[in-house]
Order: structure tokens, then sequence, then C-alpha cells
């Protein structure tokens, strides 16, 4: 799929999203990145993939949205980023964080900060991503109601 993205057909790409196998969905995914053409038409066929039941998955979904950087991510993204903190899914919450800077242009750094040499699994890493993934939260909600 992902080595001819030219033969690649909007119809196609659909059913590769769809696949039960994960392996086909991260090829789906893959394909996306080789395809600007079809990023606007298969923005919601993406967002459905950063709650997939592979991680893997998951975390390729978040490392596009960075790269396609569609506003109608950001919601998605930061609604699932306090759980990735709770259960200890590192790569998926730092895919979150840095797909919802590269989209938004905003950064909430970490508090407190990381320290060479501390645990990322540590008790005081795990609040930090809690705080940092509520601050998101608080973020999302202010931007709402900038908009109205």
């Amino acid at each position: 799929m992902a080595t001819k993205p030219d033969l690649l057909t909007k119809e196609s790409m659909i059913s590769a999203f769809k696949d039960e196998s994960p392996n086909v969905r991260l090829a789906a995914i893959f394909a996306l990145l080789q395809c600007p053409r079809f990023w606007a038409d298969m923005s919601g066929h993406l967002i459905q993939t950063f709650t997939d039941p592979s991680l893997d998955v998951r975390c390729a979904a978040f490392r596009l949205a960075a790269i396609i950087k569609h506003p109608d991510f950001v919601e998605q993204l930061v609604q699932g980023l306090e759980d990735d903190a709770h259960n200890k899914r590192l790569a998926n919450y730092s895919a979150r964080c840095t797909a919802l800077t590269s989209i938004t242009g905003h950064q909430i750094p970490a508090v407190p900060g990381w320290q060479p040499g501390e645990c990322p699994y540590s008790e005081r890493s795990f609040k930090a991503r809690i705080i940092t993934a509520q601050q998101w939260k608080g973020w999302l909600l202010t931007s709402k109601r900038a908009e109205q």
C-alpha cells in the first residue's frame, strides 16, 4: 500500500482503515502519510484510529496527526491524554502531546519537569503527566469559549 501511493484510491484506503488486522490499519496510516491528496477526506477515519485497540496503530495515528495538523484532531487528542497517562502508555501520551503542540502551536511544559536519571514511571513523572493532561483540557475549554 504505502510503496505505490499513486495507485491508491479513497475506497481502498477506507477499506484498509476498517480492516480487522492491526497490521493492515498501520499500513493504511503509512499509506495516508504518502498521499496528502487524501488527507482532508480521510481525517475522520484517522480520528477513529485514535482509539484503536492496537496501541501501535494509535501511536502511528498520533504521529500522522502531527504532520497533517487538522484542527478537528485536537479535541480527540486531548480527550485521550489523561487515560494514556493513567495507564502509563508513555509512547501514546508523548505522541499525543507532540501532535497537540504541532497542531495548535501551544506547548504545555511538564510540571514538575523531568530530571536526568529520573525513571519515566516514577510517581513524580506520573503526576506531571496527569497535570499536563488536565492543563490541555483546560486549554481546550478556554479556546472553545474564545471561538464563540
